[in-house]
């Protein structure tokens, strides 16, 4: 009877494989985290992905360039992002219906054209193919642990986790991401201040995309360099899940809803926040100050101290001149009498119209 032994699964070469079959997960979410900001949810990253992995490895072999490939790849998923963003956004399509239709053609498409431009099925190999460049370090040869965890990877597996820094900079710190995301949060507002909502939403779809199309050219070229049916395996659907899970936010600091936080759950349940960092400020009304004819002396200036160890104030003498000052002066015809309050307006009546005689 054999023994498991839990040193051969949880080895370092488990981290290098984590990474490696992390890469177009990441990239899709990044895809989903971009359309997710404009309230558009794009169902549609699965097919993309697909569409996007055939015709990179395609092109590849016959031009024997990865760059080549990788720009085909990026062109696909541009024009599929074109086509699904007009008929949203200028035709009112549903964004769900536009999502599976895209993901069905998909899976019979690319088979269809396997058979009819290769003469193959279930996968396609070619010879001639040129995959994404790998990043071997040369210094790590001599030790093997550090050498799986930090070298070998191919070119988009590094950039797929670049583009995560470089979301959260766009998102959070340019005026294209406050755009975006005023968009997403409240589409009226947005319109009021001055912003093409209709520009920002088509732009978001392709960008959404055009990362989606660049991971489904890694799985063809980077990650098995080969393209098979239905080789996706749900890596869309997972992306858009991940998003969800992460509340569409690419902040991964400590309380963000990205990093497990609270934010987006409080967000959820009630705890609604301003939009954008701005406070609800409220102006305060107050009532004006009734004019007088006369400024009246201050009590100040007439309290005296009865001695030096005492703190308490007390008045003058009645018949100081301080005090005959402090009097208020009798009603008479030639002093002005004080402004009535504001508060205390006069009411406004109808007057009775005349009636007419019989």
């Amino acid at each position: 009877m054999t023994t498991l032994n839990l040193g051969d699964i949880f080895s370092y070469q488990l981290i290098h494989a984590t990474l490696r079959s992390s890469a177009p997960i990441v990239m899709a979410v990044v895809a989903a985290i971009i359309s997710k900001h404009a309230n558009v949810f794009n169902l549609a990253i699965e097919g993309i992905m697909l569409f996007a992995a055939l015709i990179s490895i395609t092109v590849s072999a016959a031009t024997g360039s990865w760059v080549l490939a990788l720009l085909a790849a990026v062109a696909a998923g541009m024009l599929i992002s074109l086509l699904i963003g007009l008929a949203h956004l200028k035709l009112s399509a549903n964004i769900l219906i536009l999502g599976f239709s895209i993901n069905a053609i998909a899976q019979g498409g690319t088979r269809l054209m396997m058979q009819e431009f290769f003469g193959t099925v279930g996968s396609y190999a070619p010879k001639e193919m040129a995959p994404f460049p790998r990043l071997n370090i040369a210094a790590l040869d001599g030790h093997p642990v550090l050498s799986s965890i930090f070298s070998g990877y191919s070119l988009m597996e590094i950039l797929s986790f670049v583009c995560i820094l470089l979301l959260w900079v766009v998102l959070y710190k340019t005026k294209t991401g406050l755009r975006l995301r005023s968009v997403g949060l409240n589409e009226t507002a947005a319109r009021t201040a001055g912003v093409n909502t209709y520009r920002v939403k088509l732009g978001a779809i392709v960008v959404s995309g055009i990362f989606a199309a660049m991971a489904g050219a890694h799985l063809s070229m980077g990650y098995t360099n080969m393209f098979a049916e239905g080789m996706t395996s749900g890596r869309g659907f997972m992306a858009n899940a991940a998003m969800n899970f992460g509340g569409g936010n690419a902040d991964c600091r400590p309380g963000t809803t990205a990093h497990g936080g609270t934010r987006g759950t409080k967000r959820r349940t009630g705890d609604q926040r301003p939009a954008l960092g701005h406070r609800r400020s409220r102006p305060r009304w107050r009532a004006p100050a009734p004019a007088t004819s006369a400024p009246w002396p201050r009590w100040s200036s007439c309290m005296v101290r009865s001695s030096p160890t005492t703190t308490s104030p007390t008045p003058m003498p009645p018949g100081s001149a301080c005090a005959s000052s402090m009097r208020r002066p009798a009603s008479s015809s030639s002093t002005p009498t004080p402004a009535a309050s504001p508060s205390r307006r006069r009411r406004w009546r109808p007057t009775r119209r005349p009636s007419r005689p019989t």
